[in-house]
């Protein structure tokens, strides 16, 4: 399953069924790994109403890149894990 409709089970299902009363949108962020995204997630306003959902490879993004416009592991908190696949081969 891709992260895109990982995203919006939760909108549809997951959400409603925990009593948020919040409108969630989930809006998909493209380009450069997951650099862009994560740099408009540091830049959103505190509150707790902003989360994102990325793949774990995710951590490694500050070493695999020059230039990253936040620090994925200091900036970032993870609060759960959404799903897990096997490798296959």
């Amino acid at each position: 399953m891709g992260s895109l409709r990982a995203a919006e089970l939760m909108q549809t299902r997951v959400l409603p069924r925990m009593g948020s009363a919040k409108r969630v949108i989930v809006e998909s962020k493209t380009g450069a790994g997951p650099t862009l995204a994560s740099a408009q997630l540091v830049r959103a306003a505190p509150g707790g109403y902003t989360i994102a959902l990325v793949a774990s490879s995710y951590a490694a993004s500050a070493a695999l890149y020059k230039n990253v416009p936040c620090r994925p592991i200091e900036d970032i908190s993870a609060i759960g894990l959404l799903s897990e696949a096997p490798w296959s081969s």
